[in-house]
């Protein structure tokens, strides 16, 4: 899901790189899951720090914003799914039990850690326990987490970002369905753009039905176009000039409208009513970050101009090669660190400068058990081997001839 780039052979922040990661890696990419997952960051840390902040303070409409803002990081990850994972299944046929297997490999062994951690964490400290009462309802509760069901269905996630694992799994299990039942890989691109922008329409029509529900997988149809786009060839360097210039842009208005819809939807505190609540506020915010996150994505993987060069930094590079790990991890560090806080400095309502000071010491502890889990679980359980190769487009102009078009070399997830 995740990869590394090349650099000094004894530098110590080359333990996080990815096997199977090329120099031709696309830096990018992995940069921009960083950037996903500092967005994620600042929703957990803005509820961790509500207690110390005057609700009248522009401190904590500046935390609203954060928290409303930094829910669409879950959104680019999805999008960079749908970018990557399509674009391993449309080049070429896999067994679909091995694919599976490769998947569920992936995913389950750093989740089924953190899950165990929190059951004991559950049964030592019940303020952090998210089970119901009644020994058969939490073995049931238990079950279904396993099984990667909250999020699809009704029923309370026990880790609290695990909700999206179960949109991850269920776009990993249909996709090989609906390249197979429509025999895409032998279909013409226009074909199989246009398919999938049915999907795109049915998934809005069934928010429309259902109150929102699962409008927020549009997003992985956003990285399969995105796919598409780039890998048709069509994109000149001119193109990319005017993706690089307007995707920082429309990110920036995306995101005003983002919170200033969530800021209708969030009252009085952090957290944004429950989905359904409002399905056209709801469908519009998707659409919203569908279009702003396909221009980022498509400046950073598919240029070479100054979007991607600050997604190739190396520090956010290295944050987007743990964010796996840290997305599991982070909330619970930031839950047990507060409620230390809490207990020799407590919460009174008056401080909105804690949010502030407190900020970088937070992230730099939650980097602390995201590292060790990347190190010691998902590293050597979930990418011990290499993964299949796909084309990660760099769209640096072909220097061969005159044409502009981009070139793609190929890389590895």
């Amino acid at each position: 899901m995740i990869g590394g780039g090349g650099g000094g052979g004894g530098t110590w922040w080359r333990r996080f790189e990815l096997e199977g990661a090329g120099a031709s890696r696309n830096r990018a990419m992995e940069g921009l899951r960083g950037f996903s997952i500092a967005l994620v960051f600042l929703v957990h840390y803005s509820l961790a720090l509500a207690p110390w902040v005057p609700v009248d303070s522009a401190t904590f409409r500046a935390m609203r914003a954060a928290s409303g803002i930094g829910n669409a990081g879950v959104d680019l990850f999805f999008l960079l799914s749908g970018y990557l994972i399509y674009g391993t299944l449309i080049r070429r046929r896999q067994p679909l039990g091995r694919y599976v297997v490769r998947r569920a490999r992936r995913i389950y062994p750093t989740f089924l850690v953190v899950l165990f951690v929190y059951v004991a964490l559950s049964l030592i400290a019940p303020a952090f326990s998210k089970l119901p009462a009644g020994r058969t309802a939490q073995l049931l509760t238990l079950l279904e987490n396993v099984l990667l069901l909250p999020g699809i269905v009704q029923t309370a996630p026990v880790v609290g970002v695990a909700w999206s694992l179960s949109y991850e799994m269920f776009f990993y299990l249909s996709l090989p369905v609906i390249i197979g039942a429509l025999t895409l890989r032998t279909r013409s691109r226009a074909y199989r753009a246009g398919a999938f922008a049915v999907v795109f329409a049915l998934i809005v029509a069934n928010a429309l039905l259902f109150h929102g529900l699962h409008v927020r997988l549009i997003m992985f149809v956003a990285g399969i176009l995105l796919h598409e786009t780039i890998d048709s060839g069509l994109l000149t360097a001119r193109h990319m000039r005017v993706a690089d210039r307007a995707a920082p842009l429309l990110v920036a208005v995306c995101f005003v409208v983002v919170w200033r819809l969530r800021e209708a939807r969030t009252s009085p505190g952090l957290l944004a009513a429950p989905a359904g609540a409002d399905p056209h506020s709801e469908i519009l915010e998707a659409v919203a970050l569908f279009v702003a996150f396909f221009a980022l994505a498509l400046a950073a993987l598919g240029g070479a101009g100054v979007v991607a060069r600050v997604f190739g930094v190396t520090p956010l590079r290295l944050l987007g090669n743990i964010s796996y790990s840290y997305y599991l991890v982070h909330n619970l560090t930031l839950r047990v660190l507060f409620t230390g806080v809490a207990i020799v400095h407590h919460p009174n309502g008056h401080e909105p400068a804690m949010f502030w000071v407190s900020l970088p010491f937070a992230f730099a502890v939650t980097l602390v058990p995201a590292a060790l889990l990347f190190l010691l679980v998902e590293r050597p359980l979930s990418l011990s081997r290499p993964a299949s190769a796909v084309q990660l487009p760099t769209a640096a102009p072909s220097r061969a001839g005159h044409s502009d078009r981009l070139a793609k070399p190929t890389s590895h997830v």
